[in-house]
């Protein structure tokens, strides 16, 4: 997202020098004497050009907006698999067997298996004080809404 916002803020920035120039120019243009046909040409080619910018940055202002609204879009349905485990023990050597076995004993879900598991690691910083959440991304939305309604059902000692 920070790529995101740098463009949009450079699109602005060129807005902005755009209409600055637009508009000193467009102050030449009025502050000068009127030499018939060649200064209504060329104001006639000013007011084409500027209207055309202003178009092209307005449709590139538009397909920023898209562009934000597809990355949003992806991430959340990124996250849409996921569950945080919390209270996992830290001494833990594996952290994926370990959230196995939480999941088929505490939560009652012998079915769950380490297939259905895509990615399962710890977040943070190691503490002395407390035991890391742990991040686990199911295959399937199905898979996690499962786990989510057991963990959901009762507290197991492990907070998902």
């Amino acid at each position: 997202m920070a790529l995101l916002a740098d463009l949009k803020s450079s699109q602005e920035e060129l807005e902005a020098q755009l209409s600055k120039r637009m508009a000193d120019f467009e102050a030449q243009l009025r502050a000068s004497s009127p030499h018939a046909d060649s200064q209504t040409k060329l104001a006639s080619d000013f007011y084409a050009f500027r209207d055309l910018v202003w178009g092209l940055l307005k449709n590139m202002r538009q397909q920023i907006t898209d562009c934000a609204n597809s990355m949003d879009s992806m991430e959340m349905r990124y996250r849409r698999k996921a569950l945080l485990f919390n209270g996992i023990p830290e001494s833990v050597d594996n952290v994926s067997d370990a959230v196995i076995s939480t999941i088929q004993k505490s939560l009652e879900l012998p079915d769950i298996e380490a297939s259905q598991i895509v990615l399962c690691h710890r977040l943070g910083e190691k503490s002395d004080k407390r035991s890391r959440p742990v991040l686990v991304r199911f295959s399937t939305y199905s898979v996690r809404a499962t786990v989510w309604k057991n963990a959901a059902q009762g507290y197991f000692g492990v907070i998902v």
